[in-house]
């Protein structure tokens, strides 16, 4: 996200390693998810069950790289909208945020209890972004 908002090539390289990252690790439930773990052991990063809060920030990375008619994306948003309750939210599911040093301990991120809500509504404005686009270059 921080790279699209800083105008970088997001059709570098390490960009799309990057995206690959994300795509690579999707859980089959379509969602993403992590534990205290992978801060200790690389082979851990982004293995884990899934939860709404961290699947809302890989969605939002993946859309603003581009990828937000990408199957990922399309699966992602499918396990955010199935586990939406009642009132409108989601679990945070033990999303856990690191404090430094991460050896010391973790502390419940109670505002990642907004990602999920904010990766949507950028799915929404990027499709309706795509579908202005392609009224603007229809010749009718």
């Amino acid at each position: 996200m921080g790279m699209a908002a800083v105008g970088a090539d997001l059709s570098e390289p390490w960009v799309r390693r990057a995206v690959q990252f994300l795509v690579d690790r999707q859980n089959p439930d379509g969602g993403w998810g992590e534990g205290p773990d992978s801060y200790s052991d690389p082979a851990m990063a982004g293995v884990g069950p899934s939860m709404p809060p961290l699947t809302g920030i890989v969605l939002s990375a993946l859309i603003d790289a581009g990828e937000g008619s990408s199957e990922a994306v399309v699966r992602g948003v499918g396990y955010l909208v199935d586990r939406q309750r009642e009132d409108g939210t989601w679990s945070n599911a033990g999303y856990l945020c690191a404090n430094v040093p991460p050896d010391t301990f973790y502390v419940l991120a109670e505002g990642a209890r907004h990602n999920p809500t904010e990766a949507l509504g950028r799915w929404v404005r990027a499709h309706r972004r795509a579908a202005e686009a392609a009224d603007d270059r229809d010749p009718r």
